[in-house]
């Protein structure tokens, strides 16, 4: 059975600041869908949860764009991460429970125990499960699930297709696409996350054809977002500075030619009168 220790809350002081899951309301429990957590697979969670981060909310947060709140895979939905924010792993074997204190052998036994005796301390409006797109995020525990199928089997083509559909719909409500940096980083998810999801790609990883990294977009994802939000300033900045540099040269030739159309005028009204004398006194 797990080995619990009592009375370690005070080692947790100072650990995790704003992490702190919110006391319960008066009144007691808070509801929450049981049956959806139970069937939650906190470990595949785990793993989706680092996928996220790496190849979404840092790749988004790099843009400067904002996760919009109805995002399912906003922290806010996510539906065991007050769990995880309330664990510490004091050494290789040893987990304690920060809610309560007690200390496990394992993480397996910590997240057991908060199953049974604190799910009352999840918040109601959370409901996403993140170990559910584990195929979509390329998790590395579904890959080697993958990879163990013997090459050549089954595979669904509709029901795949709905899928990339779904992931599709997915990365429309993550990314708000009201400017160029927004649509650049729907197609750049779409192309790495949404293309994988066909028969033909699936029975090549089963081949061995094809090996991907299981967490992470490109790195250069990020900064090719930023360079081309960069090179669309800079082509700006040099438009605006060659039509105003174009506005200035013509004001100064009109000046110049009419000044020098004044001189003209005189000159040839001097030479007329001149003229003029000169016949008068022949």
């Amino acid at each position: 059975g797990p080995l619990v220790v009592e009375g370690t809350q005070h080692l947790n002081e100072g650990l995790h600041g704003s992490t702190q899951v919110p006391a319960l309301p008066v009144g007691g429990r808070r509801p929450v869908d049981e049956t959806n957590i139970m069937s939650c697979n906190r470990q595949r969670s785990r793993e989706a949860r680092a996928a996220v981060k790496k190849q979404f909310l840092d790749i988004v947060a790099s843009t400067k764009l904002e996760v919009p709140d109805i995002c399912p895979l906003h922290p806010r939905n996510d539906v065991l991460l007050a769990h995880e924010r309330q664990k510490t792993q004091l050494a290789q074997s040893q987990y304690r429970c920060n809610i309560c204190g007690k200390i496990f052998k394992s993480e397996f036994y910590v997240d057991l125990h908060m199953e049974r005796q604190h799910l009352d301390t999840l918040p109601t409006n959370a409901s996403q499960c993140l170990g559910d797109f584990c195929d979509v995020l390329g998790c590395p525990s579904w890959v080697e699930s993958q990879k163990r199928l013997p090459h050549g089997s089954s595979c669904d083509g509709r029901q795949l297709d709905a899928r990339r559909h779904f992931c599709q719909h997915l990365l429309h409500d993550c990314i708000p696409q009201h400017s160029e940096m927004g649509s650049f980083l729907f197609a750049s998810l779409d192309a790495q996350l949404c293309g994988r999801l066909s028969c033909k790609w699936r029975q090549r990883l089963r081949a061995g054809a094809v090996s991907i990294q299981p967490v992470g977009l490109p790195e250069d994802a990020a900064e090719s977002s930023g360079t081309l939000y960069y090179v669309v300033a800079g082509m700006m900045v040099l438009l605006l500075a060659c039509l105003y540099l174009a506005i200035f040269c013509w004001h100064r030739e009109t000046k110049t030619g009419n000044a020098d159309l004044r001189p003209r005028r005189n000159r040839r009204g001097g030479g007329y009168l001149e003229g003029m004398r000169k016949s008068k006194v022949y």
